[in-house]
C-alpha cells in the first residue's frame, strides 16, 4: 500500500470519527436540554451547559461507534462473519464449518 493510499485512509477515518462525534453532540445536547427542561430543570443557561456536558458526552460516545457501523454497512454491505468467510473463499468457510462441527461433537456434554 502506498503512502498516499495510507494517508487517504487515515484522513477518511479521522473525518469519519470527527463527523460522527459532532453529529452525536448536536443530537445529544438538544435531547438532554429539552428532556431535562420539561422535567423541571428549566431552560436557562445552566441547564444548557449541563446538557452540553452530559448530553454532549453521551452523544459523542454513542455517535462515533454508531456512525462507523453505518459507514461499514453502507459501503461494504453485510458485515456478518459468515458472509465475509463465504465471500473471501468458500474453501476456508467450509474448513471453518468442519472444524466447528468436529469441536462440537468432541465435547463431553
Amino acid at each position: 500500500m502506498s503512502t498516499r493510499a495510507m494517508f487517504n485512509r487515515m484522513l477518511e477515518f479521522l473525518l469519519l470519527v470527527i463527523g460522527c462525534g459532532i453529529t452525536g453532540f448536536f443530537i445529544g445536547v438538544p435531547q438532554h436540554y429539552v428532556a431535562f427542561g420539561l422535567h423541571g430543570y428549566g431552560f436557562g443557561r445552566d441547564a444548557f451547559l449541563l446538557a452540553c456536558l452530559e448530553g454532549g458526552i453521551v452523544g459523542v460516545m454513542l455517535g462515533i461507534p454508531t456512525g462507523e457501523r453505518v459507514h461499514i454497512i453502507l459501503f461494504f454491505g453485510d458485515t456478518s462473519l459468515s458472509s465475509r468467510c463465504r465471500s473471501s473463499s468458500s474453501e476456508a468457510y467450509s474448513e471453518a464449518v468442519a472444524l466447528g462441527q468436529s469441536v462440537a461433537h468432541g465435547l463431553p456434554f
